[in-house]
């Protein structure tokens, strides 16, 4: 791949899951380097909306559009470069910063649930598995080759998915894995966690180098500290992991907003540029550090 490329995942919590990737690319940014990301999440598109990520007017497609055409017009055939550019084309500027840019899951006007019914997706995801593979892989790495960039975050989609499992296992070089400490969601989540042990271990075909994970677990509130100390115990047993891994947590820091949701402003902003600098390390130090525990 010409970037680092980063898979952000939560088991069944979308909001925060895309709260900090937001966070992330940004910090990113902040540090100097090309950023872009990519709404992958073709079951629940809608990254664009994130006030933090504010794009300039696209070219009217994104990723499912794209998606289509090449399984359709192209016959599934190996991304080109005039396929790649036609993608790459679909990029747009955020407001205001020219080192971070977005790639939608689709056009503002687009009807993603007629695009996603005319996508062969069972096609080159079940049937012909190695096509849908050549095929990401060609679009992330084309990107960022294209783009110059120094990182391409995925947003992937929550729960289980053939298409999730390419972005998850497949294609990144860091997955970034967030879940509560909540019971349904720790046990959901460590088994995505399990799943990706073989590509962390380097025994997984056709991965070109090993998977690293980095572990973010949402809060638990100061005045419940004896189930939080319950919960931390859970998750050690219940994610046992590799000698290059980490686990932040996110110190309970919220803000009750108007629909009753909760949001960690400033700790999930603490706790993206912890990540940010882990993967900013990747791209200055051209390779992972042992000291990263």
């Amino acid at each position: 791949m010409s970037a680092h490329v980063t898979t952000s995942y939560s088991y069944s919590d979308a909001a925060s899951r895309d709260d900090l990737l937001a966070q992330v690319a940004l910090a990113l940014s902040a540090q100097g380097d090309r950023v872009l990301i990519c709404d992958w999440d073709v079951v629940s598109p809608g990254l664009p909306s994130l006030g933090a990520l504010e794009s300039e007017p696209g070219p009217g497609a994104g990723i499912m559009e794209w998606v289509r055409d090449w399984a359709l017009k192209r016959h599934m055939a190996e991304p080109d470069e005039a396929v790649l550019a036609d993608l790459t084309a679909r990029v747009t500027g955020l407001a205001g910063d020219t080192t971070l840019y977005l790639l939608p899951a689709h056009g503002p006007r687009t009807d993603p649930a007629r695009v996603s019914a005319e996508t062969p997706w069972h096609r080159f995801l079940i049937e012909q598995p190695l096509a849908g593979q050549s095929m990401i892989r060609a679009a992330i790495d084309g990107l960022g080759r294209k783009g110059n960039f120094d990182h391409v975050l995925l947003r992937c989609p929550c729960g289980f998915t053939d298409l999730g499992a390419l972005l998850l296992v497949l294609i990144p070089h860091t997955l970034v894995l967030m879940g509560r400490y909540v019971r349904h969601d720790m046990f959901g989540l460590s088994r995505i966690f399990h799943a990706t042990q073989s590509a962390v271990d380097g025994r997984l075909e056709g991965r070109e180098y090993p998977l690293r994970r980095v572990l973010v677990a949402g809060p638990v509130p100061d005045h419940l500290e004896a189930l939080r100390a319950q919960r931390r115990l859970d998750w050690d047993g219940l994610f046992t992991g590799g000698v290059c891994e980490a686990r932040i947590e996110i110190p309970p820091e919220p803000v009750r907003l108007l629909d009753g949701s909760m949001e960690y402003g400033v700790a999930a902003i603490r706790v993206a540029s912890q990540i940010a600098r882990r993967l900013g390390s990747v791209v200055s130090n051209s390779g992972w550090r042992s000291s990263w525990v």
